[in-house]
């Protein structure tokens, strides 16, 4: 329910990121809105910046302007220190075979133990 309140886009399509925000926001006058929730809903930004932060502001601008809402988001990605930090910014875009991403849901000392190198 938004009625009365302070509308907040997080401009996300992630339903656990949303589900994060209104859990960490409750005891706030605010209620938390995805870009799906809109009418009309906004089409999503390009995240072809050179960094997560670039990619971040972007996207909250453009929803920003197309909602005229107050708007935060983030830009997140993987980081692989044994690929010298690839694939980082373009992860969206990057499919990693099954075989390096196997068993990397547990821990990292876990997945270190488990499979030396592929996770780490």
């Amino acid at each position: 329910m938004t009625e009365g309140r302070h509308r907040l886009l997080v401009g996300s399509a992630n339903p656990g990121k949303l589900r994060e925000y209104r859990e960490i926001l409750s005891g706030l006058d605010v209620a938390i809105v995805g870009p799906s929730e809109l009418d009309p809903v906004p089409s999503a930004p390009a995240e072809d910046a050179a960094s997560f932060a670039e990619n971040a502001t972007s996207k909250a601008r453009a929803y920003a302007l197309a909602s005229g809402l107050q708007t935060v988001a983030d830009d997140s990605g993987l980081e692989v220190f044994a690929l010298h930090g690839a694939p980082g910014v373009t992860s969206v875009k990057t499919r990693l075979p099954r075989s390096a991403t196997r068993g990397c849901s547990r821990s990292s000392k876990e997945c270190r133990t488990a499979r030396r190198g592929s996770c780490a």
